[in-house]
């Protein structure tokens, strides 16, 4: 359970830097958003080689989600660092018409996960 109760924790801070982010990003402050997205997509990659050391580890979750429920959320999952490192560039050049609509999906995914994630952790706690 030690794996669910640190993707727990983390969960709410990047959720948060992925919305100040988007704040920036809405009020057409370039540098400040520039500055939090690259905290948020530092701070994903940095959470997602944690969770995967602690798989390597051995530590396991233990739910009783669905498993097409933890299918989806393990794909959503692996898919956002992987568009981070696509958008990072397209953002720092100033590519706009490429970086915004990579944005918008991956707010999508991130809800998506949010979701999901949700699902397994209410089922864990047997609410579901």
């Amino acid at each position: 359970m030690i794996l669910l109760y640190t993707v727990e924790a983390l969960v709410p801070i990047l959720t948060v830097q992925l919305v100040w982010a988007a704040a920036m990003a809405m009020r057409k402050e370039k540098e400040r958003h520039r500055r939090m997205a690259i905290i948020h997509a530092a701070s994903v990659w940095g959470s997602y080689i944690l969770v995967w050391v602690m798989m390597l580890m051995g530590h396991a979750f233990k739910g009783t989600a669905a498993k097409w429920i933890v299918d989806i959320h393990q794909v959503i999952i692996y898919l956002l660092p992987a568009l981070l490192l696509v958008q990072a560039p397209t953002g720092l050049k100033g590519v706009r018409w490429v970086h915004i609509p990579l944005g918008v999906t991956y707010v999508i995914l991130w809800v998506a996960a949010l979701v999901t994630g949700a699902m397994i952790f209410l089922s864990a706690r047997g609410y579901m």
